[in-house]
């Protein structure tokens, strides 16, 4: 039997290699969304996505004292400059000690440096005043996830999804905690979702594919990675051409 199960779980591990960087991962991706999803690495998908030209900073949700200095914590967030944008959100925050999207900031900044459970009380700070507000929503799903609070996890994700249908991040991040959870026949549903809406959407073929052949159903794994190879994803054509054929 070919070990078409540890080639591409080792693919998918270069994106879920540890916590902190599923963390980063995911919560980069919040701002940015994933576009084309080729890069084979961890690393490049962070040069990617921290060098990228074309980023907007996310919108306020109502009016901040100093939206130049907003801006500015958002960018070196973005770049993952955590001790000099964290200075900025100290700042908004003096002037700005209730507001939302200083929670928000402060909820990203706990997470990327791993501390979970100060991420999501920020997060909460934020839905006790915008139950809505789908990016906290999402980002809080993740801290508790990476709690291993899988549950309350795919609760919050349900309620992104209930507020926003195509939010694509959301299916596949609910897709991967519940193959977590070996909940294979959820995670199908959710990896075909994301798929539906994003057909560029690397790891969600390849997270589909691997699933597929867990489940004994190499013909649905196979065809899997074609229709991925079909659209020009060459990693899954890589694969393709050695298991399949």
């Amino acid at each position: 039997m070919f070990n078409f199960i540890a080639i591409i779980n080792t693919f998918l591990m270069h994106t879920r290699i540890s916590k902190i960087i599923v963390a980063i991962f995911f919560i980069l991706n919040y701002f940015i969304g994933f576009g084309q999803h080729s890069n084979p690495s961890v690393q490049d998908t962070l040069q990617q996505l921290t060098t990228d030209n074309h980023l907007t900073v996310p919108s306020l949700t109502k009016e901040i004292s100093d939206s130049t200095l907003y801006t500015q914590a958002y960018s070196l967030i973005k770049q993952h400059h955590i001790n000099e944008a964290n200075q900025l959100v100290t700042q908004l925050q003096k002037k700005n000690p209730k507001h939302e999207d200083v929670y928000f900031l402060k909820g990203l900044l706990f997470a990327l440096k791993g501390k979970y459970a100060s991420a999501i009380s920020n997060f909460n700070s934020v839905l006790d005043n915008n139950p809505k507000h789908e990016k906290a929503l999402y980002n809080r799903a993740l801290a508790k996830a990476l709690l291993d609070d899988y549950k309350s996890a795919i609760e919050d994700l349900n309620k992104c999804i209930s507020i926003n249908p195509s939010y694509t991040l959301a299916y596949y991040s609910r897709g991967y905690w519940y193959e977590v959870m070996r909940n294979f026949e959820a995670a199908i549903s959710d990896y075909q979702k994301t798929i539906t809406l994003d057909k560029y959407f690397n790891e969600a073929y390849l997270a589909l594919a691997y699933v597929y052949y867990e489940t004994g159903n190499k013909i649905n794994a196979c065809e899997t990675l074609k229709k991925a190879d079909a659209e020009g994803i060459n990693t899954a054509s890589e694969f393709f051409q050695n298991y399949c054929q």
